[in-house]
């Protein structure tokens, strides 16, 4: 949809969950995290946290088309609550821009659910 100023689109940002076994959450995060949408993205993420009988939260990146260091700092945050909360956090399927990103900044291992963390 164009905007009525007739400027550039603002990023799209959903979420699809699935509620797993065992008390895991997996989320889908598809489109684009940056200034415009990162709040969206740290209540949805600190929502999922704050689930009743949440035991891990899983972040599917796979349609995430970009992040940015705002939204790497939420991904950083939400990692820390969770971990104070004793709930696994991890993201998968990161892939193209979004992975680049993270290892760029160095915390890709960090946040990789694949690490065991």
């Amino acid at each position: 949809m164009d905007p009525f100023d007739g400027g550039t689109p603002r990023p799209e940002l959903r979420f699809e969950r699935a509620r797993l076994r065992g008390g895991v959450t997996c989320l889908a995060v598809a489109g684009e995290v940056d200034m415009t949408t990162g709040e969206l993205f740290q209540e949805t993420l600190t929502h999922a946290l704050y689930e009743p009988g949440v035991t891990r939260v899983l972040l599917d990146t796979a349609p995430l088309r970009f992040i940015d260091s705002n939204g790497v700092a939420v991904l950083i945050k939400a990692r820390r609550s969770a971990e104070e909360q004793g709930i696994a956090f991890g993201i998968v399927n990161a892939h193209g821009v979004v992975r680049s990103v993270l290892e760029m900044l160095g915390v890709y291992d960090v946040l990789a659910a694949e690490s065991g963390r």
